[in-house]
């Protein structure tokens, strides 16, 4: 996974705490934007990440849209704290998915196509999960994550569950 140059991280700082982030439709080769504070909305919308991606132990303080993005390597948003609505519609990952530990305000992931292991182990869903058209093909856990409302509407296709 390629490690931002400081300045870049530097910059990415500056830029969280004034204004909206869009990377919409932006292509990153593997990328570390863990531990950063999106403290504005940020938009990933039909992003690709082609390589290993990690948001560990960030904090996304308004909206968070992941919609149409692809993730081809594995990604990590373990320990993420999404403290506005999160969404996921039709975003698609080949590989892992970890969201362990991680705290959602909201879910929206409508259509979402999960082909990899996919870790929600104690995750905290504070309101509403929306798991809508949701095609989960590999082993996917839930162990002792906390959902307040799960909403699993029209077909969900689970592979494999533990």
């Amino acid at each position: 996974m390629v490690e931002m140059p400081e300045e870049a991280r530097r910059l990415i700082h500056e830029k969280l705490e004034k204004e909206d982030l869009d990377f919409d439709g932006c292509h990153f080769p593997s990328i570390n934007m863990g531990g950063l504070k999106f403290r504005r909305a940020a938009t990933f919308r039909k992003a690709t990440f082609h390589g290993g991606t990690s948001f560990a132990g960030s904090t996304f303080f308004k909206g968070a849209s992941f919609s149409r993005a692809k993730f081809l390597g594995p990604v990590s948003f373990t320990r993420v704290k999404f403290s506005g609505r999160a969404t996921f519609s039709k975003a698609e990952f080949e590989d892992k998915a970890l969201f362990s530990g991680a705290k959602f305000r909201g879910l929206c992931s409508q259509m979402l196509l999960l082909k990899g292991k996919t870790v929600f182990s104690g995750t905290i869903f504070e309101e509403e999960a929306i798991f809508a058209d949701a095609f989960l093909l590999g082993t996917t856990s839930f162990s002792q994550s906390k959902l307040a409302r799960a909403n699993f509407k029209f077909i969900i296709t689970f592979l494999g569950i533990e």
